[in-house]
């Protein structure tokens, strides 16, 4: 129960720091409006354009880092209710039950990020979640003295099933 607990602080931590960073690296960008000087009906008028429309889309660290305490945050959430109210007899079933309840829990959370990300770059950014998650994961279990090249590779392949499912969802049902 001690990990769960330690798992949600992390994931709150990281959600608390990325809604900050994200805000903060947001809030700069508006750019003033082009006001058009009046002209003789000669010349051409200036069309304005921002910046920002000219630019390709690009990920927002902050909001990676927002959706990683996220999906931090429902993972443990998930681990603690099941291993609280799980009715396992040995270790298998309960570690069985644990990774199933973290697919899902990983599943909806990818599905959140998803959402909330812009559509044009929408799997690039669960991409660099994903990443997110699969480091943290790691750092906690590492934490924990739970280390193993399995488990590493474990973490990547749940992981990476959760993006899958969460993101087409996302995508299916908020097209860019």
């Amino acid at each position: 129960m001690d990990s769960a607990i330690v798992s949600a602080v992390i994931g709150g931590v990281f959600t608390l720091f990325g809604v900050w960073l994200n805000h903060r690296l947001t809030s700069g960008r508006e750019q003033p409006r082009f006001q058009p000087q009046p002209s003789a009906a000669s010349e051409p008028t200036a069309i304005p354009v921002s910046p920002t429309t000219l630019l390709a889309p690009t990920l927002r660290i902050g909001a990676v880092i927002r959706d990683v305490g996220i999906i931090q945050v429902l993972a443990a959430v998930g681990g603690y209710v099941i291993g609280a109210a799980s009715g396992a007899e040995t270790l298998e079933e309960l570690v069985s039950q644990l990774l199933l309840a973290a697919l899902v829990m990983n599943s909806v959370g990818f599905f959140i990020s998803g959402w909330l990300a812009d559509g044009r770059t929408r799997w690039k950014h669960l991409a660099a979640v994903a990443v997110g998650v699969w480091l943290t994961n790691t750092i906690i279990t590492a934490l924990m003295g739970l280390v193993s090249p399995e488990g590493w590779i474990l973490n990547a392949v749940l992981v990476t099933i959760a993006m899958g499912i969460g993101g087409f969802l996302a995508n299916q049902i908020k097209r860019a």
